[in-house]
């Protein structure tokens, strides 16, 4: 029997690893409890159902979270960034994509684009179709180029530290988180692994906070 999906409620009890994931991804499944156990279509007939309520849900968390770390800014600038790597996600698969359409002149090849809601038509002429999606990749370079120069505007950003950013979202959140744990596991000498898919939110704030309270008085 299918398990009815319910979503978490708090900072107590959300993990850190499907928080961070929603940040970068902006996929409304990492607020579903054990998401991986239930059935695509389940979860996404929830969500379809149920989207206000998880939206409002998401922006109470956000705030749950901004006032257990004392920081409202970063919080804004991670959701900030994780847009911007949408976008050029976004726009370098568009490109890779008509590329291979151009070698192959496989017209299923196009339909991949359905993910970005790109759509295409066999019955009609290809090329005034393809130039279309030309434009919107040429939009898409420059909303980036805009965002981009914005984003290091306002939190004062240099090139090589962007880059440096563009690298760190790029090896993965769970990658990040766990070596993160590795080095709270190894500093707090816990005596076990921290699970980043279990630990809660407030859980791993705590964590960091005792990692740091520890460094600081190894300073003093």
């Amino acid at each position: 029997m299918n398990k009815t999906p319910q979503t978490y409620t708090s900072c107590s009890d959300m993990p850190i690893y499907n928080f961070m994931m929603y940040i970068h991804k902006s996929n409304l499944k990492y607020f579903i409890r054990d998401y991986t156990d239930l059935d695509k279509g389940q979860v996404s007939k929830f969500i379809s159902e149920n989207e206000k309520k998880i939206e409002t849900l998401i922006l109470k968390i956000e705030e749950e979270y901004k006032s257990l770390t004392f920081n409202k800014n970063e919080l804004t600038k991670q959701k900030e960034f994780a847009r911007m790597m949408f976008i050029e996600t976004k726009h370098n698969i568009i490109i890779s994509i008509l590329k291979i359409y151009y070698e192959t002149k496989k017209f299923y090849v196009l339909e991949v684009l359905r993910e970005f809601n790109i759509f295409f038509d066999e019955k009609k002429d290809i090329i005034p179709q393809l130039e279309k999606v030309k434009n919107i990749c040429i939009g898409l370079k420059n909303t980036l180029n805009i965002k981009s120069s914005n984003f290091k505007i306002k939190y004062n950003i240099n090139d090589d530290d962007f880059e440096e950013n563009k690298k760190y979202n790029s090896d993965g959140i769970e990658k990040s988180l766990d070596n993160q744990a590795l080095v709270l596991e190894s500093n707090l000498e816990t005596g076990y692994r921290i699970d980043t898919k279990k630990t809660s939110i407030i859980r791993w704030v705590n964590l960091l906070e005792s990692n740091e309270m520890k460094l600081l008085n190894q300073n003093i």
